[in-house]
């Protein structure tokens, strides 16, 4: 089985990746560093940061901001889900994603021009639009809501 976890930036994907990876012995791959890699396939039982949707998710906030994306080359194919998947879409409110931002000691994810405000703005963007294309595509996904 494939594992992905998506949520915006600083919901805690890396930790539950590494958390999945650590309990039950999968192989751990950030999505990100996939993207764009040469013969790169996505299969067997692994876990991994992002999927296609969100990476399309992403790609085109960025866009509508004018920044490029490393996404834009990004085949579709690459990591279309498959039935056997499980996605699980890490949700929190925009507040507690900031204060695990700047723990972290990054505001940004993507491009260092990106502020707190554009975080905040990606935030609604993100859990707004992915719920919508996983629903227009017949993707299911799961909810989980970290409790602080």
């Amino acid at each position: 089985m494939r594992i992905f976890i998506e949520g915006s930036v600083g919901a805690g994907k890396t930790f539950l990746a590494t958390l999945l990876h650590n309990l039950f012995k999968l192989d751990y791959k950030e999505a990100n560093v996939l993207v764009g890699s040469d013969g790169v396939s996505i299969n067997g039982d692994s876990v991994y940061d992002w999927s296609l949707p969100g990476d399309i998710i992403i790609d085109r906030w960025l866009k509508e901001r004018g920044i490029f994306s490393a996404n834009q080359q990004l085949d579709p194919e690459f990591k279309k889900p498959r039935e056997d998947d499980l996605i699980i879409l890490l949700v929190d409110s925009s507040e507690n994603l900031e204060k695990n931002r700047s723990i972290r000691g990054r505001p940004y994810e993507f491009d260092p021009s990106i502020t707190k405000e554009d975080l905040r703005d990606f935030d609604e963007y993100f859990y707004r639009e992915f719920r919508k294309y996983c629903k227009e595509h017949n993707i299911r996904w799961y909810e989980l809501s970290w409790k602080n």
